[in-house]
């Protein structure tokens, strides 16, 4: 994969662009690109950002998800609700540290946002914390009645 090429296609494409581009290069990719092309997450060009959020998402690229997080934290607008939304879709059962996160985007005053946030929390299932606090309070219990 040509990073330059495909940073120079991704600047100043339109979103259905982006997402063929995206898809074409997610096709052909391998891991180790992929992990070279997250350095367009700080690239100038916003269109470039967006373009290898949507490249990440098309390759299902699990290893993404934390380079993903972290732009979703700190940027606002078009670029939380993409990062966002590619995190709904890389995500699994055991990725906990999206978790708050997630619940603070699906209840976000952006409506695209908190979709995708619940989005994220369905795919990263049901959090196990309140069966271990009433494990911990049953434990506490019993060790209280010997």
């Amino acid at each position: 994969m040509e990073l330059e090429r495909l940073f120079r296609q991704f600047d100043g494409a339109s979103f259905a662009q982006r997402a063929q581009l995206a898809a074409e290069a997610a096709a052909a990719a391998t891991p180790a690109e992929l992990d070279l092309a997250l350095a367009g997450l700080t690239h100038e060009a916003a269109t470039v950002r967006l373009g290898v959020i949507e490249l990440m998402r098309a390759a299902q690229h699990h290893g993404a998800v934390a380079r993903l997080h972290a732009h979703a934290q700190a940027h606002a607008g078009d670029e939380r609700v993409f990062a966002v939304r590619a995190l709904a879709d890389l995500a699994r059962p055991g990725d906990e540290s999206l978790r708050a996160d997630a619940l603070a985007w699906a209840r976000a005053g952006d409506a695209f946002v908190a979709a995708h946030g619940a989005r994220l929390l369905a795919a990263l299932g049901p959090s196990d914390a309140p069966a271990r606090g009433l494990e911990q309070r049953h434990e506490r219990g019993r060790l209280g009645q010997r």
